[in-house]
């Protein structure tokens, strides 16, 4: 069967799939209230508390990190060390983030890349222009 496609994705190379899943509904234990903080500065008038994937979300963010980093050898072993601590930390949704885009320029870019010119071919396969 046909795997199936958000409509923002692109078809073709299944690896750009992998940085994208489909959209849910949000389920009542996600939705949070945004308060108002009592601050004179401007940059922050609100304050927005976490709002954490439910288990299935993570399983499919963290298993197409790791099918991205596979093609370098010991990073899936190291994102799997950093996931677990920040799992511990409670920061999980923070790291993976952090880490799929790490992830992503470290298959899409060479080390002589230091204008991510591998970074902006590989988001123009998924329709980003940057």
């Amino acid at each position: 069967p046909e795997q199936k496609l958000s409509p923002e994705k692109p078809r073709g190379d299944p690896s750009t799939d992998l940085l994208f899943v489909d959209t849910l509904d949000l389920r009542p234990e996600q939705y949070r209230a945004v308060t108002e903080r009592n601050s004179n500065s401007k940059k922050l008038l609100y304050s927005y508390p976490s709002l954490p994937l439910p288990y299935g979300q993570r399983k499919r963010i963290s298993n197409a990190m790791f099918a991205m980093s596979q093609s370098i050898p010991g990073l899936t072993d190291e994102c799997a060390k950093m996931l677990s601590e920040a799992r511990r930390r409670d920061a999980w949704d923070f790291a993976v983030a952090q880490l799929m885009t790490q992830v992503i320029v470290i298959t899409h870019c060479s080390v002589e890349d230091n204008s991510l010119d591998g970074l902006s071919k590989y988001l123009l396969t998924l329709g980003i222009s940057c």
